[in-house]
């Protein structure tokens, strides 16, 4: 989590600085900025939550309880799932029970993901929810 944090203080802060500074001189405006701390901002927030559910995934694989039921198949298996702020792309571990013989990412469990998740909730549902807007901004556009 401090990496991508100190990443973002140490390389998007100066570039974000830079930006400020051409303004000054004429080279951008306040649009060009907003765009640029907009997708500084979001891209800060996919990169923190896949270094988070990376952490998540290094706690769950050595807890002492994962290890009296479950073996390790597959480590840093990458994963990429759309959230409302972007991709957020993560790795993780795949695991087989020794006593159930199931197959799962303990990560996807935690998390509450379903088997082959792709995109979140919240994002699903931001896309049903635009769908709908559209749809009845369209239907009240040829009502008129």
């Amino acid at each position: 989590m401090y990496n991508t944090i100190q990443h973002f203080i140490e390389d998007d802060i100066k570039k974000i600085e830079k930006s400020i500074k051409e303004i000054i001189t004429g080279e951008k405006d306040a649009e060009d900025l907003s765009e640029e701390v907009e997708e500084r901002v979001l891209k800060l927030g996919t990169d923190l939550l896949g270094e988070i559910y990376e952490l998540l995934d290094d706690e769950i694989r050595e807890s002492i309880s994962r290890k009296k039921h479950w073996n390790i198949e597959h480590h840093n298996q990458e994963k990429i799932l759309l959230d409302t702020m972007g991709k957020i792309t993560f790795k993780r571990t795949w695991y087989y029970n020794k006593h159930t013989k199931e197959y799962v990412y303990l990560l996807d469990k935690v998390l509450g993901f379903e088997s082959g998740q792709k995109i979140t909730l919240r994002s699903a549902a931001k896309a049903l929810e635009e769908t709908i807007d559209s749809s009845y901004s369209k239907g009240g556009k040829k009502a008129s």
